[in-house]
């Protein structure tokens, strides 16, 4: 679900990543007022809901039969879903600590400015960025915004003096994703998490604390680029673990120079919700044969006589909607139900649910007239 975008800070490359979509009627009721075209919501979805709407219903054709003969009841149901925007959400981690000298902040300020004018906010609302510091402690400058400005505004206020400690502020970074994600069904179901760490190069006694920080963040799928903040030549080996991969890791002059390039995805900002694990089940009353009838494509019900049930199973639902069917022969005369109704559960993209159940579709038997001697 992510696909690469490249992002060059002067002569360094850094990839990022960034994820960068009418009714038909139940049979008329003879003698009754027509029925709503349109599915009704079921109440007892209890999970987090679809908002997948259907445009659904079921006909039997024909409508009037003399007893004895048979009718063909058609459901279709066609959903709408919309699509889903994927939220892009970067931490800034920025290790100010006191082996980071003057001239390095300052370079540093600067590149980031030049991060937040080429990520172009104004234009990406579900961008968003949160600027994380190391000083006297691991602090939050400002949380998740699309705010051009206050980004701007805050990455002023960095500051070198403290001790490093690049796994409490690793820890600030992931507590600030965290609480970005929302709980139960607020929670965004998808979400592509970046950190940016700007750090100086990690001792060797300190190493171990900061690999088991970032650990958690891969384990949450979240992307770890980290660049070298000191100009000076240190070992930076463990700044290259910290990072998802060597490819992610990006020495000082990454950030000396402005943001050459920032490809936006054009197709690959949202993602196409639709209906999957599509169940649908029909209950036949008294009075209703089932007749099977041949499966060429797969389509046909599974019937279980115990309960009169008539049950179809799809994993994918296409564009232009499904059609299903199945033959009853209704008895005795008068006006009869075709089904009790069918009942629609689905389980979407997003891994939210649905259900909606259907009209009754209707159908008027007539006894047929006695022939005269």
């Amino acid at each position: 679900m992510r696909r690469a975008v490249r992002v060059s800070l002067a002569s360094t490359p850094i990839l990022l990543l960034a994820l960068v979509a009418g009714p038909t009627l139940a049979a008329p009721r003879p003698g009754a007022p027509p029925t709503d075209p349109n599915a009704k919501l079921d109440a007892r979805v209890t999970d987090c809901p679809s908002d997948c709407a259907f445009s659904a219903g079921a006909s039997a054709h024909p409508v009037v039969l003399l007893s004895g003969e048979d009718t063909t009841v058609t459901l279709r149901l066609k959903a709408s879903c919309g699509g889903y925007a994927i939220p892009r959400h970067i931490v800034l981690a920025v290790d100010g600590s006191n082996r980071i000298d003057r001239r390095e902040l300052v370079e540093l300020q600067s590149g980031l400015r030049k991060l937040v004018d080429q990520l172009d906010l104004p234009h990406n609302p579900s961008t968003r960025v949160a600027l994380v510091d190391m000083a006297d402690g691991p602090r939050t400058l400002l949380h998740l915004v699309n705010d051009g400005p206050r980004l701007k505004q805050r990455i002023g206020r960095l500051e070198a003096e403290g001790e490093p400690d690049a796994a409490a502020l690793l820890d600030e970074a992931h507590r600030v994703f965290r609480q970005a994600r929302g709980s139960g069904c607020d929670q965004q179901p998808v979400i592509d998490e970046i950190v940016i760490l700007l750090s100086a190069a990690i001792d060797s006694g300190d190493c171990e604390p900061a690999l088991r920080a970032a650990r958690p963040l891969k384990g949450d799928g979240i992307l770890m680029l980290v660049v070298n903040a000191e100009a000076r030549s240190r070992d930076d080996r463990c700044l290259r673990q910290v990072a998802s991969s060597a490819r992610y890791y990006s020495l000082f002059g990454g950030l000396a120079g402005a943001i050459t390039t920032l490809e936006r995805i054009r197709d690959g900002d949202g993602l196409r919700v639709m209906p999957r694990q599509l169940t649908v089940v029909e209950t036949l009353g008294p009075g209703l044969d089932f007749l099977p009838s041949p499966d060429a494509f797969g389509l046909a019900p599974e019937f279980d006589a115990k309960t009169r049930s008539l049950t179809w199973k799809r994993d994918f639902v296409p564009r232009d909607g499904i059609t299903l069917s199945y033959r009853v022969r209704p008895s005795p005369a008068g006006l009869r139900a075709l089904g009790e109704g069918a009942r629609v559960t689905w389980r979407d993209t997003l891994n939210r649910v649905g259900a909606i159940r259907l009209e009754r579709p209707w159908a008027q038997v007539f006894e047929p007239a006695p022939q005269r001697p």
